[in-house]
């Protein structure tokens, strides 16, 4: 009887432990699948090149990350006492389609996130690892289609830019230090710094050493946001891409309003600068929102010319997690001396005047799990 009851107490202890753990540490599994069909008029180059130098054409697709781009990802935190904890998150992009890895061809396992940090509720966060850029995350939020590189004509214009203002270190840093500040009456602070670490010269991605910094603010109905960022071409310490970008949002209830202008400066590198701007609402309707943005990037320098977006969907949710978007988009690009923003040089040779445009459209459904 004694070792029965020894081993129900031992059981129960046990038990105790298991839940204090729990209530300390915990790690989960989460992601998010996006996959739609419809009909793309561009430049008929999934690799993102020039929209100079190749004719627009019209493509039936089914295509991946509409509303937004298909990841899974694993994060967990452990209280260490005091308000402090430990956290890291990873997390990686795939293609529905087709069910490969990444975002496009040799892309790294985990893009999207790839970091661990301490947490304090007086004294911020501070992670360090893969992070996304402060840039990117005030232009997501400033315009009612989000992350969208199918729809949002700011996500496209630029973080998408073969025709605009193409920023360049993509929207993750790899070997970065992130800090983000507490919560100051709706005021707080994005900083990043990348290390570069000798990336090899003569790189066009942005691989030197990189910085960027954001303010936020949310106060009631309004919203705002400033976030510039310097990205040097290699590890050489010079040729640097400087941007910059206000935002704001104000809900009426009815309808809520958002706007952007911001530029981006190549001008050491490629001789391009790009002023990009986007003027967007959302109107709730039903168990769903109608989505509506127009944006215009012009550049000039060793090439000139205009890019125009203008979108308009239908968000309707289907449950909590479930979601499905309808959307239309069209899009101008009308060039002078033509810029090839892939490779980031002016287009060789005698160019006349190019003016491509086309309509695109189609139907998505979005799950979280």
């Amino acid at each position: 009887m004694n070792l029965a009851l020894r081993s129900i107490a031992a059981a129960a202890l046990l038990a105790a432990a298991a839940t204090a753990a729990n209530a300390q540490s915990s790690v989960k599994l989460y992601g998010l699948v996006d996959i739609g069909a419809g009909q793309f008029e561009d430049n008929n180059n999934d690799s993102g090149g020039s929209y100079f130098n190749r004719a627009w054409a019209q493509r039936w697709k089914v295509e991946p990350g509409m509303m937004t781009t298909s990841f899974w990802g694993m994060e967990g935190k452990e209280d260490l006492g005091n308000g402090v904890a430990a956290e890291f998150k990873l997390e990686a992009f795939f293609l529905g389609d087709t069910g490969a890895q990444g975002r496009f061809q040799f892309d790294t396992l985990f893009a999207r996130s790839a970091y661990i940090g301490l947490t304090s509720k007086d004294l911020g966060t501070v992670r360090m690892g893969r992070n996304t850029t402060p840039l990117f995350i005030s232009t997501l939020i400033f315009n009612p289609f989000g992350d969208s590189f199918v729809w949002s004509p700011s996500i496209r214009q630029y973080f998408n830019g073969s025709a605009g203002g193409q920023l360049r270190g993509d929207s993750g840093w790899n070997n970065s230090v992130n800090y983000l500040s507490p919560n100051y009456g709706g005021l707080s602070i994005n900083a990043l710094i990348s290390a570069g670490e000798g990336a090899p010269v003569g790189a066009t991605t942005g691989t030197g050493k990189n910085y960027s910094v954001s303010a936020l603010w949310f106060g009631g109905p309004f919203a705002a946001t400033a976030a510039w960022q310097s990205v040097e071409q290699t590890n050489a310490g010079t040729n640097a891409q400087d941007s910059w970008q206000l935002g704001g949002s104000w809900d009426l209830t009815f309808v809520k309003l958002f706007g952007q202008y911001g530029e981006v400066d190549d001008g050491d590198i490629s001789g391009v600068k790009a002023r990009i701007w986007a003027a967007s609402a959302s109107v709730p309707l039903g168990a769903g929102k109608i989505l509506g943005s127009y944006g215009e990037s012009s550049f000039s320098g060793t090439g000139s010319g205009k890019r125009i977006t203008a979108s308009l969907g239908y968000n309707y949710a289907l449950s909590k997690r479930t979601d499905v978007t309808a959307a239309v988009m069209g899009e101008e690009v009308q060039a002078g001396r033509a810029i090839d923003f892939a490779s980031f040089k002016p287009v060789a040779g005698s160019i006349a005047t190019i003016d491509n445009d086309g309509v695109s459209y189609g139907i998505n459904i979005r799950h979280r799990f």
